[in-house]
């Protein structure tokens, strides 16, 4: 399978950049501001939730534009089942939890 991420080269004796993902970050994530304003509540939290995930991950300050994202007045549970909501409110990530998604902790691990 091919990427089309550019890959890293270093010559020898060339320094590794200090911040190898923090300028791309920024701009891709900035870059789909007005794509994620495009999809229902639901799924601009769960976005949103997943970017601030992945920032924490990499010791980055998540864009902007996840602070604009209301969180869901209503709590939403990753199954129906109400014996496993108990194991959700505590296991959830905590970028998700503060947008009312209450979601397995193993979904931000994949992140």
């Amino acid at each position: 399978m091919r990427s089309d991420r550019p890959r890293a080269s270093h010559r020898s004796g060339d320094e590794p950049p200090s911040d190898p993902v923090g300028p791309e970050y920024h701009d891709a994530l900035t870059g789909i501001r007005a794509g994620v304003r495009a999809l229902s509540p639901f799924l601009q939290n769960y976005v949103a939730a997943m970017v601030e995930q992945a920032a924490h991950k990499k010791s980055l300050a998540p864009p902007d534009w996840v602070r604009d994202i209301e969180p869901l007045s209503v709590p939403w549970f990753a199954t129906p089942l109400s014996s496993l909501r108990m194991h959700l409110l505590r296991a959830a990530p905590v970028p998700f939890k503060r947008r009312n998604l209450f979601v397995d902790a193993a979904v931000g691990g994949r992140v």
